[in-house]
């Protein structure tokens, strides 16, 4: 373990499997509060539950310790996802531009909101009174007393003696911590963290290896010896999608959505497409251009695609071949869903967007016409030039040529950036390239594998 802490009081087993996010999805920030949590655990143990506080009802055993602090870390993360953090109540209110905050994604908030945290925690005196005020009246004093409640029947007010006390020294650790550990941690909150728990995890006795990115046991099936890798041999794609089918339908019964018909698709798409049945011939790339390409193209004019719930389903077939077979891609994966994650549904959005507006009539009169000048296929957006005057820069994956001053008659720019590419057909109007229509759009991710 790291020097940080000598006990733990929440090991990173107990921490990934009760933190509400698959392990590919844990970062920096998720990894600073697991080593602040069993922080707190350290000090209170050592420093405020002393002796002299064995009478205090306040008094806490080490299993009761692990658990406040772990509720104290998840306060922690609500704090810095809260709407008001950083700002005057009152100010915030009326900033529109501060409100609009919340449409943001996620990371850019928590990145900027901790960006804030250091500046409270720089050496102006005033800074850190309002932050330590802060923490102590959202994130500390009402969890401390939630938890004697709820975990101990204790009731206690929150102008009692003891429990101030408590409070005051739970945010002066907290905020020692941030200042001596946050450095590092804090700078990239957003950052994949699994290497960091994965070595943990290595560590801790009560470790499996295939616990990793699930919370479920999964063993190899009665009867059958994982692959060594010497002596590949076939089993067909549908054999072992069936298998891993009804050993999720035997783990989790009443999972919600449907993983059959997630891992279906992929199956679909290995048969139909890559023209692949035995499963000791799939590649760590098959996984990307399923993700990136596929997906598109299936969920293209669907409404509302439940793309979550596939990532999460395909990260657990991963991780189930990988202790079943031998067939390691759960890095490969991880690094595919960290392109893809916003990007495929941002694009599918974008072009769906685009098929309920463009003139389908228009399209047909001018497609094909011989006395005009067209071309077709994949275009890379170098730039989006103007979105008032609806004017892209693109790159013809073809030829490497560029195309500069194209027009776009579609709402749709607002929603693309450079590196989308565009599978689509380009019509020439008075010297100027116009898009006649889109076929597809695909994240830039999707580009080894769509020209």
């Amino acid at each position: 373990m790291p020097d940080h802490f000598q006990k733990q009081y929440i090991t990173a087993r107990e921490f990934v499997d009760s933190w509400d996010k698959e392990i590919y999805e844990l970062t920096n920030l998720d990894f600073f509060i697991f080593l602040m949590v069993n922080h707190l655990g350290n000090q209170l143990d050592r420093r405020f539950f002393v002796k002299r506080r064995k009478d205090s009802p306040l008094f806490l055993d080490f299993d009761c310790i692990g658990t406040l602090c772990f509720n104290l870390g998840d306060s922690f993360e609500y704090f810095l996802e809260d709407d008001f953090f950083g700002h005057d109540n009152m100010d915030y209110m009326m900033n529109l531009d501060a409100r609009n905050e919340t449409l943001e994604n996620d990371d850019e908030i928590i990145h900027r909101r901790i960006k804030r945290l250091s500046s409270f925690l720089s050496q102006e005196y005033i800074r850190e009174q309002n932050f330590r005020v802060e923490l102590m009246q959202t994130a500390v004093l009402d969890t401390l007393i939630q938890f004697y409640y709820e975990e101990l029947g204790v009731e206690i007010g929150d102008e009692d003696e003891e429990i101030i006390a408590l409070a005051e020294f739970v945010v002066d650790e907290m905020i020692e911590f941030i200042r001596q550990e946050g450095q590092s941690l804090l700078q990239r909150p957003g950052d994949p963290a699994i290497d960091n728990f994965e070595g943990l995890l290595d560590d801790n006795e009560d470790y499996h290896p295939e616990n990793e990115w699930d919370n479920e046991k999964e063993e190899p099936f009665a009867g059958e010896t994982q692959w060594s890798g010497d002596n590949p041999h076939f089993e067909d794609i549908s054999e072992t999608i069936d298998k891993f089918l009804d050993h999720r339908d035997s783990e989790s019964p009443t999972a919600p959505g449907c993983a059959a018909c997630d891992i279906q698709l992929f199956q679909k798409f290995l048969s139909e497409h890559i023209g692949l049945s035995n499963i000791f011939e799939i590649s760590d790339e098959h996984f990307l251009e399923f993700l990136s390409v596929w997906l598109v193209k299936e969920f293209a004019q669907e409404e509302e695609p439940q793309f979550t719930q596939i990532y999460h389903t395909m990260a657990r077939f991963v991780t189930w071949l990988a202790n079943n077979y031998n067939l390691d891609y759960k890095r490969s994966y991880l690094k595919y869903y960290d392109s893809v994650k916003t990007e495929v549904p941002r694009v599918v959005r974008a072009l769906n967007t685009y098929l309920a507006e463009y003139d389908l009539f228009e399209v047909f009169s001018l497609r094909g016409q011989t006395d005009s000048t067209q071309i077709s296929g994949f275009f890379e957006i170098k730039k989006v030039r103007s979105r008032f005057a609806k004017m892209l820069d693109l790159i013809n994956l073809h030829l490497y040529d560029e195309i500069d001053n194209v027009r776009l008659n579609s709402t749709i720019l607002s929603k693309l950036k450079p590196g989308d590419l565009l599978q689509a057909t380009l019509i020439q109007k008075d010297n100027r390239w116009e898009v006649l229509e889109i076929h597809y759009i695909y994240p830039l991710a999707a580009k080894s594998f769509v020209y």
